[in-house]
């Protein structure tokens, strides 16, 4: 096995200059900046906004040695000071939020809110706001279109000068009779509804400012609804969870099969179709004897799903349907052969046949997946609206779709 040795980056001082950051290095090396792990404090300019508290920062750097090429990335860690001091104590939400500023005074409660304060640009967030409220805690509250944050009210506002947040982040303040939550966005004003949710549910907003942005920008995972079937019901209820968390990536894997189909070629390649596969979705393609690839057990319809993922999207969680191609298809190979792989076994389990794989030797092949992927992102109207589609394939397939529409 061939050692060698790891690159040594460039040796860099980091300092600061007023609101920006000035790296020193030395002359034989030029170097990249590649951004911040808190780019709401350091931007890709590296001009430093003050954060609400003390705040560590990671830069990354791409270091090139001038004479020989070399190319090393690197690490460093940066202590931004804050308009206030870290505090010890922190408020009990879930993720932790990136910046807490305690003041005194009482804790707001669900019994000081009166009224929801919403405008017309806001009045989404503050009706999810109430519908959660009264789901999970029973209180029902009542909403009004006004302006002016007053005493005992929960207020929604947008604020475009906390763009420097992101799309997710927000302010969430309380003082001992109200609070007030505000975003530059609709999905920032969700966040922040459910961080006060989350403390009226224990015990109270504690008097003082929260400043709020994720660390990681996708916070998800998959779930494999095709092998074992998923209520539509139970879903939602994921989904649900998942907003409260501020989750915001729901990946469903909608179609595959039994994998170890060589339990199943005792009688050659058509033999594993006898396998469990399922797609999970209705659809309209059909073969000569009018079957479809749907699963007979359980399915979702198309508006049953098309709606589903609008609805998650309003409590800000991304639904990101999979269709598995061209291997774990048996579904489609079954009802559908000639576009099956034939005679091959896999390199990896010698006895396993690759029945359940799309032959996209075939250009006819090529354009069946296109028909199926169509099928749900085409149209006006399509079955996956706004949604982040995924193909789960090798990457030389992905490329035959690389500049087809709809993809």
């Amino acid at each position: 096995m061939h050692n060698s040795k790891p690159k040594k980056p460039a040796s860099i001082d980091l300092q600061l200059s007023g609101e920006s950051v000035i790296p020193k290095y030395a002359e034989t090396h030029r170097i990249t900046f590649l951004g911040a792990d808190h780019p709401q404090v350091i931007d890709s300019n590296m001009h430093i906004r003050t954060p609400l508290t003390d705040c560590t920062v990671t830069l990354s750097f791409l270091t090139e040695n001038k004479k020989t090429g070399e190319c090393a990335a690197t690490d460093l860690q940066l202590q931004i000071p804050g308009k206030y001091r870290n505090s010890r104590m922190t408020p009990a939400v879930y993720p932790t939020p990136a910046h807490w500023h305690p003041e005194t005074g009482a804790a707001v409660c669900f019994k000081d809110i009166k009224t929801i304060i919403c405008s017309e640009n806001t009045k989404h967030a503050a009706e999810e706001f109430i519908a959660f409220a009264e789901k999970i805690s029973g209180v029902k509250l009542k909403i009004m279109l006004v302006e002016q944050h007053e005493k005992n009210t929960l207020s929604f506002r947008l604020n475009k000068e906390l763009a420097f947040l992101g799309k997710e982040g927000y302010r969430a303040s309380a003082d001992s009779s109200s609070i007030l939550l505000e975003a530059a966005t609709a999905h920032g004003l969700i966040w922040a509804g459910r961080t006060a949710l989350q403390l009226l549910m224990n015990g109270g907003f504690p008097s003082g400012t929260i400043e709020d942005y994720p660390t990681y920008p996708v916070r998800g995972f998959i779930l494999d609804a095709a092998r074992r079937p998923c209520s539509l019901g139970t879903l939602r209820k994921i989904v649900e969870f998942m907003s409260y968390f501020k989750m915001n990536d729901f990946q469903i894997h909608l179609s595959d099969n039994y994998i170890w189909l060589e339990d199943y070629a005792d009688n050659g390649d058509l033999s594993a179709v006898n396998a469990y596969s399922a797609f999970r979705l209705e659809s309209s393609i059909c073969n000569e004897h009018g079957e479809c690839a749907t699963a007979k057990d359980y399915f979702y319809t198309k508006k049953e799903f098309h709606d589903f993922i609008l609805w998650a999207k309003n409590k800000g969680v991304n639904i990101v349907p999979e269709i598995d191609v061209p291997a774990h298809a048996l579904a489609f190979t079954k009802i559908f052969p000639q576009h099956m792989v034939r005679g091959q076994k896999s390199p990896i389990a010698k006895s396993r046949p690759l029945s359940d794989h799309l032959d996209i030797c075939k250009p006819e092949t090529i354009e069946f997946i296109k028909q199926i992927f169509c099928e749900y992102t085409g149209g006006d109207d399509p079955v996956f609206p706004a949604a982040q589609r995924c193909i789960s394939a090798p990457m030389n397939f992905r490329a035959t779709f690389a500049h087809t529409e709809n993809f």
